[in-house]
This record gives structure tokens, C-alpha cells and sequence, in this order.
């Protein structure tokens, strides 16, 4: 094989690799876009307690990369609503959520990936969260 083949044959599956890679994180990207209920949100704590809360509020995902969610602070009992902006950005299998007024601001790694459904797990200070979303519109 000549050098000429061979550089061919290297860009060729080097472009390929970045073109699935790429399409794979603008299909999460896409099916984001909009209006999700948190349906429900968890939280494991290192002494193996758990918090469960249903129903907790909505996030919306504008396409320019800019979101806000109504989502109260939830730790041990102390809910704060309130209506809060963010950014966020993704890869193909996680989602990062970033802002100081907003509980959810972390990264998180999509664990169900659907057109209606999404589940989400992140890890803080030795906090396992779930979170799952349902799609509104």
C-alpha cells in the first residue's frame, strides 16, 4: 500500500469517526430542545438514606444553548422555588448544566436517552442524584 492510499484510508475512517461522533451529539442536542417535567428526583446520601421527590417542577432547553427551570433547591427538606437561567451544553451521553442560581448546575450522564423519556445520574460530594425527565413539547 502506498503512502498516498494509506493517508487516504487514515482520513477517510478519521472522518468518519468524527462525523458519527458529531451527529450522535447533535441528535441529543436536538431531542432536548424544549420543555421537560422533572418527574422525578432523587437523592442518595453516603449513610444509604435516600430522598425521592415527584413531580418537582419543569426545565426548558432553548436551542441556543441557554435554559431555565423552576425546579426548587432541593437538600433535606428545604425547598426554595424559584425560577432560575442557565446555559448548558452536551456530548453524546452528557449533558452539563451550567449557573450559580440553579441547583441542577453540574454534569450529567444520560443513562436513558429517549424521545419522551430521559434519565439522568450525577455525583456530588459522595450525593448519588437521579433525575427523570418527561417530555411536555
Amino acid at each position: 500500500m502506498s503512502y498516498r492510499a494509506f493517508f487516504s484510508y487514515c482520513f477517510l475512517c478519521l472522518s468518519l469517526a468524527l462525523f458519527l461522533g458529531c451527529s450522535a451529539q447533535k441528535k441529543l442536542q436536538k431531542r432536548l430542545t424544549g420543555t421537560w417535567n422533572i418527574t422525578r428526583y432523587e437523592i442518595l446520601y453516603p449513610s444509604g438514606q435516600r430522598e425521592e421527590t415527584l413531580n418537582v417542577g419543569t426545565i426548558i432547553f432553548h436551542r441556543n444553548g441557554s435554559g431555565d427551570n423552576d425546579m426548587p433547591i432541593l437538600t433535606r427538606d428545604l425547598r426554595t422555588p424559584n425560577s432560575r437561567r442557565f446555559s448548558w451544553k452536551n456530548t453524546d451521553r452528557s449533558v452539563t448544566i451550567v449557573s450559580e442560581n440553579t441547583y441542577l448546575a453540574k454534569s450529567w450522564i444520560v443513562v436513558e436517552n429517549r424521545k419522551k423519556r430521559q434519565v439522568w445520574n450525577s455525583t456530588t460530594n459522595e450525593l448519588i442524584q437521579t433525575m427523570e425527565l418527561q417530555r411536555v413539547r
